[in-house]
């Protein structure tokens, strides 16, 4: 059955999720539920319920999905849309995440159409993520095979969050600032993407660390860093670990990542695997997905930034491999490892850029860079995030910013995303929720919206 209504679940409780709130379509009314067999049955149903719990319960029925599957969380959505996660209204809450679901899907769903037209249309949500689902629509990627399968993993080769060495204050709160989903993801979709076969060569073998660096081929390469830069190394955070009993022992880098790092430390090359050539992820884009984001306005889009950022993840979805007589895991894809170093590398210089202006950074990656601030600070972040392309969750900004203040400052991101940092800053609320459905809207739904959001 093609799936064609999508909504949200709030469970009354994450451990023991039986009932609670629901909401699908635009703006759909919430429903209470005392058990999931009272929800419509062809409507593909994003919960709050995580992954953990999602199968242990161990009795959902096969249109609900864990809240992993999608890039974002519940609690993201929540503090994105204004809702105070300490002061929840479960109704409010269905009814926003559903229904901004459902425009994200929608967007993905004409997407998958277009690209795939003889693809059953049956089976565009089958996966257990998004990214999974949209892991067809790019050109088939380059899995890693024998020896490399057990290096380009996490913590050995690359790091999806990478964690700094400042130490945390007391009366200190964590806040987020982040880049805009589509800039960022219009970003790593225009970086080098590696090309196979890779080849694994001794150091012996090897030029010299410049000339590596400066190599027209891609570099995946064993190090040693004997030592670092005290100004940059408790940011970069090569072989931190954020929390207890994961262990982090980093001694592959990948060719961002050893560029960013060669300079400021001393690195010894051991070996490497070198590729055949490098080409653009975004040159094999289709058209589809070039129009949304071509299109300026879209940019004003929660969702539409939500569905391009799941699309460069798709690049990143592992799979089990055959390696002998054997099935193995392939964590991520070469493409995929390359693209979270991009991720690194920006948001590390971005990091980097908030800790030269007193800042203390907890960690960064996926788009977002994490601090310890006490509240007063607030608006100072705000402030210098704005010039560097990056905004807070609505929620946090309690009172709007002075729009004379912001004029005073240049937006560092992409042109077309100033408007959007705008209206979180000012808490113009009301356009954003109106413009959230902008890609999924007839053009002259479109041009009216336009008209009634006034450029800032």
């Amino acid at each position: 059955m093609e799936i064609k209504k999508f909504g949200a679940i709030i469970f009354d409780s994450k451990t023991s999720p039986t009932s609670g709130w629901a909401s699908f379509g635009d703006n759909g009314a919430p429903i209470q539920f005392i058990d999931q067999t009272e929800l419509p049955s062809d409507v593909l149903w994003w919960s709050d319920c995580p992954y953990e719990a999602y199968h242990e319960h161990g009795r959902f029925s096969s249109n609900i999905r864990p809240s992993s599957y999608l890039s974002v969380t519940p609690k993201e959505i929540m503090a994105e849309w204004d809702i105070n996660e300490k002061n929840i209204d479960p109704e409010a809450c269905a009814r926003v995440c559903g229904t901004v679901f459902n425009h994200a899907m929608r967007i993905v769903r004409g997407i998958l159409k277009l690209t795939c037209p003889d693809r059953d249309a049956g089976s565009y949500f089958s996966e257990p993520t998004l990214a999974a689902d949209l892991a067809g629509i790019l050109p088939p990627f380059d899995y890693p095979k024998g020896d490399a399968l057990e290096i380009l993993k996490p913590n050995v080769a690359y790091s999806n969050i990478s964690h700094t060495t400042v130490p945390w204050g007391p009366s200190l709160e964590t806040i987020a600032v982040r880049r805009p989903r589509l800039d960022h993801a219009i970003r790593l979709l225009g970086s080098p993407a590696p090309v196979g076969p890779f080849e694994h060569v001794r150091g012996a073998d090897l030029p010299p660390l410049p000339d590596l660096i400066h190599l027209d081929r891609p570099v995946l390469a064993e190090i040693v860093v004997h030592r670092a830069d005290p100004r940059y190394a408790p940011i970069f955070g090569w072989n931190v670990s954020g929390s207890r009993g994961v262990k982090v022992q980093r001694s592959w880098a990948t060719h961002p990542e050893l560029a960013a790092l060669a300079t400021f430390a001393d690195i010894e090359i051991r070996s490497a695997y070198i590729g055949s050539a490098y080409n653009h992820l975004s040159s094999q884009l289709p058209d589809v997905v070039r129009s949304l984001v071509a299109e300026g306005s879209g940019s004003l889009s929660w969702s539409a930034g939500v569905a391009v950022d799941t699309l460069w993840r798709s690049a990143t979805v592992g799979k089990s491999i055959k390696s002998g007589t054997k099935y193995r895991r392939a964590h991520t894809t070469w493409q995929g490892a390359w693209l979270k170093a991009y991720d690194k590398v920006e948001m590390f210089r971005l990091a980097m850029a908030l800790h030269q202006s007193g800042f203390r950074v907890a960690n960064y990656g996926n788009g977002q860079v994490r601090c310890y601030m006490p509240k007063e600070r607030y608006l100072e972040l705000f402030l210098t995030a704005f010039q560097l392309g990056m905004v807070p969750a609505i929620v946090e900004v309690t009172q709007p910013v002075s729009p004379a203040l912001l004029r005073q400052r240049i937006w560092g991101g992409d042109t077309e995303t100033r408007s959007l940092a705008w209206k979180i800053l000012t808490r113009e609320a009301g356009d954003l929720w109106m413009m959230n459905r902008y890609p999924i809207a007839s053009r002259e739904d479109r041009a009216a919206m336009v008209e009634k959001v006034k450029a800032c």
